[in-house]
């Protein structure tokens, strides 16, 4: 799915306005230890190949972005996550070597851990796709 992440990361990097609310700090699957500011995780949670009328395998994927706040402000977290719903709510991806089909928005919630000083949204998507 390297295609995909690499499809995913592209468009995070054409859109300044998702890309400077988190100064850059889109991080695969796993961030780095002691960031102090906000941030986004992307990865891939699930896959399920389905099979279409003429044997075609078709690809659901779910996509999760977490976004992490770590400024004591819900405003800050509202606003990358509109942002962020900006450039993948319906979007086309190009991931090389597969038809896209879409990218939807399907899941997101916003929760602040009791004894952290974190908000965090978990987004999903769910894209669907064809290898070629």
């Amino acid at each position: 799915m390297q295609e995909l992440f690499t499809a995913v990361y592209s468009k995070f990097t054409a859109d300044s306005t998702l890309f400077n609310s988190v100064d850059g700090r889109m991080y695969n699957t796993e961030a780095e230890k002691g960031l102090q500011d906000d941030y986004i995780v992307f990865s891939l949670p699930s896959g399920v190949p389905e099979y279409w009328f003429n044997d075609e395998q078709v690809d659901d994927i779910i996509i999760q972005f977490n976004i992490f706040s770590i400024k004591n402000a819900d405003t800050d977290i509202q606003t990358i996550f509109t942002n962020l719903k900006n450039v993948y709510n319906n979007t086309t991806l190009t991931v090389s070597g597969y038809t896209f089909f879409k990218m939807e928005l399907i899941f997101y919630q916003l929760t602040r851990p009791p004894l952290e000083n974190t908000y965090q949204y978990t987004v999903q998507y769910l894209v669907q796709m064809e290898k070629n």
